[in-house]
């Protein structure tokens, strides 16, 4: 399917609202970045809020695009996994806590979108995931599919939540890996087990 105008442009909107910042950037700065006149912006977009909005909801479209792709080439549950934990990392590198500070204070309706379907996709996503590790036989069998869904999710929320953590630890790598690993290890099964140290995942 081929994006529309106005979708093309949100994105490409978005890359430089992660490079300077939500807050400091002007449409002006957009319709110079994007190689268009201000009037054209504003024939898409009526002011900044909206196209804030839009921009945000263009990323988001296309990383959860990418995470189902991910899902679908995947070998198994374990695969999936490990292979959009990798994603994510890689997402967080250009849009850190930061961002979503400043989105839930100068765009309150896009920050609350946002986490509203960000919690819908991420609860779907691993409810899938833990079901077909079990039905695969690398999840114990034994797991509580809800609570450890719930349990994984707050631990993502927290993860890059300013208010909550040290700043050192907001969004750092080692603190994500660990987190993810010690997840990992409370629901693998032996055979699990047995396919992450065949394909060298070290579990902390």
């Amino acid at each position: 399917m081929v994006a529309s105008p106005k979708f093309c442009l949100a994105e490409k909107a978005m890359c430089l609202f992660q490079r300077c910042g939500l807050r400091a950037c002007t449409m002006e700065d957009v319709s110079r970045e994007l190689a268009i006149s201000k009037k054209t912006l504003y024939k898409f977009f009526s002011n900044k809020t909206e196209l804030v909005d839009e921009s945000v909801r263009a990323f988001f479209t296309k990383n959860t695009q990418r995470i189902a792709e991910i899902t679908g080439k995947s070998d198994n549950a374990l695969d999936e996994i490990m292979k959009i934990h990798a994603f994510v990392l890689e997402v967080m590198k250009s849009n850190g806590p930061a961002m979503i500070f400043a989105m839930r204070k100068y765009y309150p309706e896009t920050h609350q979108w946002l986490m509203e379907h960000r919690k819908e996709f991420v609860i779907k996503q691993v409810t899938a995931n833990i079901k077909r590790g079990i039905s695969e036989g690398l999840y114990r069998n034994d797991l509580p599919v809800e609570q450890v869904v719930w349990h994984h999710y707050l631990h993502l929320v927290a993860a890059i939540d300013m208010e909550i953590l040290p700043k050192h630890l907001v969004s750092n790598p080692e603190f994500l890996e660990y987190g993810m690993h010690s997840f990992v290890r409370s629901i693998v099964s032996e055979k699990g087990g047995q396919f992450l140290m065949q394909n060298n995942y070290t579990l902390i």
